[in-house]
């Protein structure tokens, strides 16, 4: 009996959330559309007037794409805050946001203000695109406009929270002691990585992905390097042509094994975990955005050019070994 008073508390619960959520994104809608072009501009000049100014300092820099408005996984109070809790430094530390245009600014800047002094918060504002599709050109443009002391790209999103006192101290020894800046960081073994798992869902077509690194953390000499790659094809990124970041990185991990018997692995801890409720199966648009993207992912034309990254890679840190 417990239990079943229990689930019908959690399922009210839930439905209570649901309208109050509702309730507070109609009321910033109508705020909205109360503001001036005059306004508008202004708030969009405030949040972007030092966006592009680099860090002194810095040596992480963070990237992800935050959405306010029909977004129920909008966790960004939450992550400044344990980022903040958790960062021995963050002073050393540069957080590259993308929001979109016709979102809600008022947001964005109300965050600003709350954080300014005490976080390195730059933000980009661009149209919408195609959303969730773009997610590789939303990091490729982070990576454009990064700090140049910068040594790493830590991929996040809008509903992580930091779970590791002082991760930022152990990220940099771990980044300090190796012997280039070559490398994709995850909480994995380099086998975990570059595992293929699935197939979900299996019909009409079955769908298989690599497990790769939900958070991968990049050494910006190696994004240099599929960069060199990409500026030779349209369309392309450093992070490859498709928003599968996570797949991406492992597939680099998994051709430069495959191809030359190198590990550019480097395990770290569970820095964060996502706290977002909301899984991609949730939104019919979105899971078929990922499932056809997947099946993209692994066509030959594309494996060839992430090929030739991986041997842009390899060559780099033979080079950079043999003077060593």
């Amino acid at each position: 009996m417990n239990k079943i008073l229990l689930k019908k508390l959690r399922r009210l619960h839930r439905k209570a959330d649901n309208v109050f959520w509702q309730m507070n994104q109609s009321l910033r809608q109508w705020q909205l559309r109360c503001l001036s072009e005059d306004r508008k501009r202004e708030i969009k000049r405030t949040l972007t007037e030092d966006s592009f100014t680099p860090v002194p300092g810095c040596l992480l820099t963070i990237s992800f794409g935050s959405r306010q408005l029909g977004n129920r996984d909008n966790l960004l109070e939450q992550f400044c805050r344990s980022f903040l809790q958790m960062t021995a430094d963050p002073k050393r530390v540069e957080i590259i946001l993308k929001i979109d245009e016709d979102d809600d600014l008022i947001f964005f800047y109300d965050i600003k203000n709350w954080y300014k002094g005490k976080i390195n918060l730059r933000f980009i504002v661009s149209p919408r695109g195609r959303g969730y599709a773009d997610m590789h050109i939303w990091h490729a443009n982070a990576f454009k406009w990064r700090s140049p002391s910068s040594l790493a790209l830590f991929i996040l999103t809008e509903d992580a929270e930091f779970c590791y006192k002082n991760w930022d101290t152990k990220l940099i020894s771990m980044i300090k002691a190796r012997p280039h800046h070559l490398f994709i960081g995850a909480p994995c073994p380099l086998e975990e990585a570059m595992r293929m798992v699935g197939p979900n869902p299996v019909k009409p077509v079955p769908v298989y992905w690599l497990v790769g690194a939900e958070f991968p953390i990049i050494g910006m000499d190696l994004l240099k390097c599929t960069q060199r790659v990409a500026d030779r094809y349209p369309g392309w990124t450093c992070y490859g042509n498709l928003l599968l970041i996570d797949s991406f990185s492992g597939d680099m991990l998994r051709g430069l094994w495959n191809r030359h018997k190198t590990n550019l692995n480097m395990e770290v801890p569970f820095f964060v975990r996502r706290k977002g409720v909301f899984s991609w199966t949730d939104s019919q648009e979105r899971s078929s955005v990922r499932n056809n993207t997947l099946l993209e992912f692994f066509k030959e034309e594309n494996q060839k050019i992430r090929d030739e990254m991986v041997d842009e890679i390899y060559h780099t840190v033979s080079n950079l070994m043999s003077v060593v």
